[in-house]
C-alpha cells in the first residue's frame, strides 16, 4: 500500500510539473499550510529539503501595492468563511521575475476532518502573454481596417454585418447605419447578378485582380468600384469579406486625360496649320512688298548709274533712299510681329505698354493700364509667357468681346508675378468648347511654372488672371523700364 501511495504521489508530482499546477492546503485557524513542490517552482522559490508549514502570505510577493492589498483581503476572506476564489494575480518570484498566477481555492468542511482550504496555483504567464499579444494584434487589425482608404464590409446571407468607416462613407451612410443593409440595395440593378455570382465563386479565384462593378449609394447615385472577395469567420459563422475600392477619382482622371489628349491633338493639328499659314503670309510679304521694293531699288540704282543729267540722277537717288526707308519700315514691322524688340530692349512693362497702345490706337474701346514697376526682370521664359498671354487676352477682348472698357494690371506679388486682364464685354461659357488661343494660354502658363484662371459668363464680361514664379535678382531691370 505504501508503494502504491508513493507511486501515486510521484505521478501526481509529474503531472503537476507538466501542467505547471501546484496544490496546497491551508488551515484557516492557524493560517499555516502545506504546499506541493510545484508551488515553490511556480513562485520562483527553491523546494525546501525539510518540509515545514508556511503562512500563505510568506510565499506571495505582489507586483504592485493594489495587488498586495487584494491578496490580504483574499486571505482574510479565506480564513473567516467558506469562500470560493478564482483570480489571476501578478506576482514577483524570489528570482525577481514577474509571473501571472491563476489561484483557485475553496473551503472544505466535514467531520471527522477539521475545516481546511484546498487550492491550486497555475503558472499562466505564457498563456496571458499570448492572450495579450492576440489582443494587441486584434486592436492593430481593427485600427488598420478603420483607417483603410478602401471600404471593407462583412456579409452574411447578403446582409452587412460589419463595415468600416470608409465603406459607410462610400455608400453615403453615417456611422453604423449601414449595418443590416441588404446587398441588393448597395449594388446597381444592372450588376447585382454579377456581384452575387462573384460572392459565390470569387474567393476561388487566385489572380488577385479586383472586378469593377457599378455600386449604388444611399441617395440612389452610382459609382464604379473595384471589388475583391474573401472568406472570413465572423460572429461564429462563415461570412464573405468584400473590399470596395472607389474608382470615381481614377475614372475622372482618365476622362480628364482623354480630354487633354484630345485637346493636344487638336492643338497640334491647328498649330501645323497656323505655321503653314504664317509661313505663307511671311513669304507673301517678302515677295510682294520687300521683294518688289528691292527690285525697285535695283532698277532706280541702275537708272541713276546710267543717267547723264545731274538733276535726274539726284531724283533717282532720292527715290532709292525713299524706297530703302519704306523697306526698312516694312522689315521692322514684320520683325515686330515675330517678337517685339521692346521686350528685349526695355523689358516686360514697356513691351506691354507698347503692345496695348498698338492694338487699341484706332479702337473706341477705353483702355486702362495699371502697370507697376518691377524691382527686377523676370526670367526669359516667364517674361515671354506673360507677354504672349497678355497679348492674346487683349486681342480677344478687342476682337470678340464687344467690350466698352478693358483693363490690364501687372504687379509683383511676393515671389509671384501677377497679370490681370478684364473686360466688360459679352463674356462666354468657360465650360463650352475652347478655342486654340485659350488652350495655348494655359499651355504657356503651365510651361513657365504658373497658373492661369479664366472667369467669364455670358453677358458678364471676362477676367483673366495669371500667376507666374518671380524671383528678383535674376536679370537687371532697365532704368527706363515701364516708362
Amino acid at each position: 500500500a505504501q508503494r502504491l501511495r508513493d507511486e501515486a504521489l510521484a505521478r501526481l508530482e509529474e503531472a503537476q510539473s507538466i501542467a505547471r499546477i501546484g496544490s496546497w492546503e491551508l488551515d484557516p485557524a492557524t493560517g499555516l499550510g502545506h504546499y506541493s513542490d510545484e508551488v515553490y517552482r511556480i513562485l520562483g522559490r527553491a523546494v525546501p529539503e525539510q518540509r515545514r508549514r508556511h503562512r500563505f502570505e510568506e510565499l506571495l510577493t505582489a507586483s504592485d501595492t493594489a495587488t498586495q492589498l487584494r491578496i490580504e483581503r483574499m486571505l482574510e476572506d479565506m480564513r473567516t468563511g467558506s469562500v470560493q476564489i478564482d483570480v489571476l494575480l501578478p506576482l514577483i518570484g524570489s528570482d525577481r521575475q514577474q509571473r501571472m498566477v491563476h489561484l483557485r481555492a475553496e473551503s472544505v468542511q466535514g467531520p471527522p476532518e477539521p475545516p481546511a482550504i484546498h487550492g491550486t496555483f497555475q503558472d499562466v504567464t505564457e498563456r496571458e502573454q499570448s492572450r495579450r499579444l492576440l489582443r494587441e494584434r486584434e486592436e492593430q487589425f481593427r485600427e488598420l481596417v478603420r483607417v483603410l482608404p478602401d471600404g471593407m464590409m462583412i456579409l452574411a446571407e447578403e446582409r452587412v454585418m460589419y463595415a468600416n468607416a470608409a465603406c459607410s462613407a462610400q455608400f453615403g451612410f453615417s456611422g453604423e447605419t449601414i449595418l443590416g443593409e441588404p446587398l441588393q440595395a448597395l449594388v446597381a440593378a444592372t450588376d447585382y447578378a454579377q456581384v452575387r455570382d462573384l460572392l459565390r465563386h470569387g474567393s476561388q479565384r487566385d489572380d488577385g485582380v479586383p472586378t469593377a462593378r457599378c455600386m449604388c449609394r444611399q441617395d440612389g447615385s452610382h459609382f464604379y468600384a473595384g471589388l475583391s472577395i474573401g472568406d472570413v469567420r465572423y460572429g461564429g459563422r462563415d461570412c464573405k469579406l468584400l473590399v470596395v475600392r472607389d474608382l470615381s477619382e481614377p475614372e475622372r482622371m482618365r476622362d480628364a486625360l482623354a480630354e487633354s489628349n484630345s485637346e493636344l491633338q487638336a492643338m497640334a493639328k491647328r498649330l501645323f496649320s497656323l505655321q503653314e499659314d504664317e509661313r505663307r503670309a511671311i513669304s507673301r510679304d517678302l515677295h510682294d512688298d520687300i521683294g518688289q521694293a528691292i527690285t525697285a531699288i535695283k532698277l532706280s540704282a541702275h537708272a541713276a548709274s546710267t543717267e547723264s543729267d545731274a538733276d535726274e540722277r539726284q531724283e533717282d537717288l532720292r527715290e532709292i533712299v525713299s524706297l530703302a526707308d519704306s523697306t526698312i519700315v516694312k522689315l521692322r514691322n514684320l520683325s515686330m510681329l515675330l517678337r517685339p524688340p521692346q521686350l528685349d530692349a526695355l523689358g516686360l512693362e514697356a513691351a506691354l505698354r507698347w503692345q496695348a497702345s498698338m492694338l487699341f490706337r484706332s479702337s473706341p474701346i477705353r483702355l486702362h493700364l495699371d502697370i507697376q514697376p518691377l524691382p527686377g526682370r523676370p526670367s526669359n521664359e516667364v517674361e515671354q509667357a506673360c507677354f504672349r498671354i497678355a497679348q492674346e487676352s487683349l486681342t480677344n477682348a478687342l476682337r470678340h468681346a464687344c467690350a466698352g472698357e478693358v483693363t490690364l494690371t501687372l504687379r509683383p506679388q511676393g515671389e509671384q508675378l501677377y497679370l490681370q486682364v478684364t473686360d466688360d464685354g459679352d463674356g462666354f461659357e468657360p465650360e463650352g468648347p475652347r478655342g486654340l488661343g485659350l488652350i495655348m494660354m494655359r499651355e504657356r502658363a503651365q510651361t513657365a511654372g504658373g497658373t492661369l484662371s479664366i472667369e467669364s459668363a455670358p453677358g458678364a464680361g471676362t477676367r483673366v488672371e495669371l500667376h507666374l514664379p518671380y524671383h528678383v535678382g535674376g536679370r537687371p531691370a532697365d532704368a527706363n523700364n515701364g516708362r
